[in-house]
């Protein structure tokens, strides 16, 4: 069979036409079928991103609590309000950023150049609390505008600067940026959920849409080994020695169990973690404020941000001064370098490498002439600690500097732990050896010093010091413990109990430390005195700082405290002994019966120096509470007409000395009857208890039973509460002693 011919001109025509068709819809269907079957899924997702709408709920942040389940950090439950401007009329864009401003309160500008974004989501504004949100939901309902409230959460510090520089804070979308916060960011974030919904083109939700939700996973919360009692007793007292010694650069204190838990840490002053970036040293504030260059007002800003969130405990390395002297003491013996027995002769002044380091103690008078190995600890002799730092030598120096941890980092469990500095193997000869004995010349931090100084009286042990104890789920189940780490065997328990006897009698038998001892406890510590050199005065020394470690039980060390005043203003005794150590007396005169530690007493005490705890009489008859008082041997008076007490001076489970007055309230306080506490400053403890007695003022001495005439007259060198105060009758003044025929000490 052959083929048809096509004849003439039409035909022709027709059958190109036929090929033409037949090739234009071949290809439509080639097309057709590759989009719907190859480029299916691709065009699937374009469509699906059209009408579905993904949001992703933020998870609930952890919390943060003390070890008794206060809470310190917690989020709730708030709102991001975003929007879509790719989905709003140009004509409408206008009205809406009034709306969204006036109901916001937010900058109308900026939202404006939000709606003028192509796309399909915009946030507008983070942490919406539910009193908004919901005057929000009713303008979405009345306006029909693309806007969106994801579910988020937001942090609350509950109560505001406590513990600041530790749990530190987080940024603008809820990441940890200081402190515990960015340590544990990991365990605190969680995870985000997933919704994903079908909308509309005006980007609301389409009727009857199914809509798939997968769960945030909320965070872990820190449970951590502070205790929010005793973080408030060390903040107290820490503020108060910023103000009375107008401390220039910050002062900071650390209690810790010897275990390793930290109850306490604190740096004053400091900021509020709810508002960070708030400068809150009103002076440098005004400084700034005052600063015309923006480049340069931002750089102080930035400066002034980065110093009040600094947690100097663990940040900030300094010169520990005679703190130290506890650690080259426990190393010698150890070594057998320095022997119990060995003594000691200052003249005031030792030379080495041609160059003198001189005695505190009456350097041109012959300093403190003979003294055996215990005295030079407990004097905090110079010349003395020099040579025993050259006989133990640059390589055992060296060996128990790592030992006791001052070549690591402790591993505490917060960000920013700095390492300090030391000597070179070039630079670290003979004087620098002999300086460095004295705690001098080297940097280190806080918890270095305070981990170093508990190891060599805590049984020679040198532990690791940990801020969170538990780490645990939203419902409660633990996650993961941190236990006591022990990290090595220093030095022998022998050694480490003759340091903590030594330590002992710094607080107790007339050392320099007196001023830390609270009547009834057997305390131990060493006070600091580091000089700090002002280049930019041809090197005359004109800063301090000053520093007092103690330790309680000394037989069994319980409780470590750390306390540090950074360039303190010189009132002409700027020693550990005269500002640190008071300090650190008055928190343990708090901390220890919060703790519930019994008193133990020496040899030495007398019955007259045992205090009483006061017990609790409201709600007692009037003859009841005289019977009790009665057989406590305290004194009591009554003020008032009625038979029930309702109120007591001192209150109840305050420590008062045998024979306190305890006033009796049964009606209201009267402010006419309340008393104005004397001026009792360089008065004789005895005519300073005469006068408070007399006004009907109870008397609390600190340890009475070391007082000794034939030191020299035994006179009030600080108060408690300060002269003019108003207070009640029965109320307890604490005097602070010393004898007037004391040089300064260290």
């Amino acid at each position: 069979m052959g083929f048809t011919k096509i004849n003439g001109p039409k035909a022709r025509i027709n059958f190109v036409i036929f090929v033409l068709l037949f090739v234009c819809f071949g290809g439509l269907m080639l097309r057709l079928a590759y989009l719907q079957i190859v480029q299916h899924e691709s065009y699937k997702k374009m469509v699906e991103k059209q009408y579905m709408h993904i949001t992703r709920p933020k998870p609930k942040r952890g919390s943060i609590l003390d070890r008794n389940g206060v809470p310190l950090a917690e989020s709730a439950s708030v709102w991001d309000v975003a929007i879509a401007p790719g989905k709003i009329e140009d004509e409408k864009k206008k009205r809406i950023a009034v709306d969204l401003a006036d109901l916001l309160d937010e900058n109308k500008e900026r939202i404006k150049k939000l709606l003028e974004r192509k796309t399909q989501y915009a946030l507008v504004k983070r942490g919406v609390e539910e009193e908004l949100a919901k005057k929000i939901r009713e303008y979405i309902k009345q306006s029909n505008v693309p806007i969106t409230l994801e579910p988020s959460s937001k942090r609350y510090y509950i109560r505001k600067n406590f513990l600041a520089t530790v749990l530190g804070f987080v940024g603008s979308e809820g990441q940890g940026l200081e402190g515990l916060e960015k340590f544990y960011e990991d365990e605190l974030k969680g995870s985000d959920g997933k919704i994903i919904a079908s909308t509309n083109a005006r980007g609301t939700n389409m009727p009857d849409s199914t809509q798939k939700e997968y769960r945030a996973q909320n965070g872990n919360s820190l449970v951590l080994t502070i205790d929010a009692k005793i973080q408030e007793i060390l903040e107290k007292h820490l503020n108060q020695a910023v103000l009375e010694h107008s401390v220039k650069n910050r002062a900071a204190g650390i209690i810790m169990d010897a275990n390793g838990e930290i109850l306490a840490m604190a740096t004053k002053p400091d900021f509020d973690p709810n508002r960070p970036f708030e400068i809150f040293d009103e002076k440098k504030k005004e400084e700034i404020a005052k600063i015309k260059d923006s480049e340069e007002r931002e750089k102080e800003m930035f400066k002034a941000w980065r110093w009040q969130w600094r947690n100097k405990a663990v940040c900030d390395p300094y010169e520990p001064g005679s703190v130290f002297k506890v650690i080259t003491a426990a190393s010698a013996l150890e070594e057998g370098t320095t022997k119990t027995n060995d003594h000691f002769r200052c003249s005031g002044h030792i030379d080495v490498d041609h160059k003198p380091i001189n005695c505190w103690h009456n350097p041109k008078e012959g300093g403190h002439g003979s003294l055996s190995f215990d005295d030079a600890l407990i004097e905090s002799c110079n010349p003395s600690f020099a040579r025993i730092g050259l006989n133990l030598g640059q390589k055992n120096f060296n060996k128990y500097f790592e030992a006791f941890g001052f070549k690591e980092k402790t591993g505490i469990d917060l960000p920013g732990e700095a390492f300090g500095i030391f000597h070179t193997e070039k630079t670290f000869r003979d004087h620098a050896l002999a300086v460095s004995s004295m705690g001098q010349t080297f940097k280190k931090t806080p918890i270095q010093v305070l981990t170093g100084a508990t190891a060599a009286v805590n049984k020679g042990k040198i532990v690791e010091p940990h801020i969170v104890k538990q780490i645990i789920d939203e419902h409660g189940n633990v996650v993961k413990s941190n236990g006591t780490t022990i990290k090595r065997q220093v030095v022998s328990s022998e050694i480490s109990e003759r340091i903590a006897l030594d330590c002992e009698k710094v607080v107790s038998g007339g050392g320099h430390g007196r001023s830390a001892a609270v009547p009834g406890y057997r305390i131990g510590g060493k006070t600091g005195t580091a000089e700090k050199i002002d280049t930019q005065e041809g090197g005359k020394v004109v800063k301090y700082i000053l520093s007092f470690w103690g330790f309680v039980p000394v037989d069994n060390p319980k409780i470590s405290i750390l306390v540090l005043l950074d360039e303190p203003r010189d009132g002409g005794e700027s020693w550990g002994a005269t500002m640190a150590a008071p300090v650190v007396g008055a928190i343990l005169d708090e901390l220890l019966p919060y703790l519930k530690m019994e008193p133990t007493y020496t040899e030495g005490g007398t019955a007259k120096s045992v205090p009483v705890t006061v017990p609790n009489l409201e709600g007692e008859s009037v003859s009841k509470a005289k019977e009790i008082l009665k057989k406590l041997k305290l004194k009591y008076r009554v003020s008032g007409e009625k038979e029930v007490v309702t109120g007591q001076m001192p209150t109840a489970q305050v420590m008062v000395p045998p024979n306190s007055i305890i006033t009796l309230y049964t009606e209201a306080k009267n402010e006419i009857n309340e008393i104005e506490v004397p001026d009792l400053i360089g008065k004789s403890v005895k005519e300073a208890t005469e006068i408070l007695n007399n006004k009907g003022l109870n008397v609390m001495i600190k340890n009475p039973q070391e007082m000794k005439s034939e030191k020299g007259k035994i006179i009030v060198v600080a108060q408690d509460p300060k002269p003019g105060e108003k207070v009640d009758p029965g109320k307890i003044v604490d005097l602070t002693w010393m004898y007037s025929a004391d040089a300064n000490v260290r």
